[in-house]
């Protein structure tokens, strides 16, 4: 069944978008399908498909100790993912870049 409001059967995404539905990695009725997909974003979906592993938490001056993204982009940097943008920040609002996710995609499937 399709859970999205907004996404329709015979959309070429429309396969995916239910399977991350069933795999948890989004919730809700609405996709979203056109919005823009975030660093922070990214790295959270590939961490609840990794199945939430545990790594130290990062101290990012940009990430907050309790932010949804937090657990997310300690895993990341702790599987060598990402580095962050800086020594000190992850910029987990701004836009990820096709290159960007084909980067951590790579990185977290080698």
């Amino acid at each position: 069944d399709n859970p999205f409001t907004d996404v329709e059967e015979d959309a070429d995404y429309s396969k995916a978008a239910r399977w991350a539905y069933e795999k948890e990695l989004v919730s809700g009725n609405v996709f979203s399908p056109d919005a823009p997909c975030t660093r922070g974003q990214t790295v959270l979906f590939l961490y609840l498909l990794a199945g939430f592993p545990d790594a130290p938490l990062s101290t990012f001056s940009d990430v907050a100790p309790d932010s949804v993204y937090s657990r997310a982009i300690s895993w990341a940097v702790d599987q060598g993912i990402t580095t962050g943008k800086t020594a000190d920040t992850f910029a987990p609002d701004e836009l990820c870049t096709r290159g960007h996710v084909v980067t951590f995609l790579y990185r977290a499937m080698a």
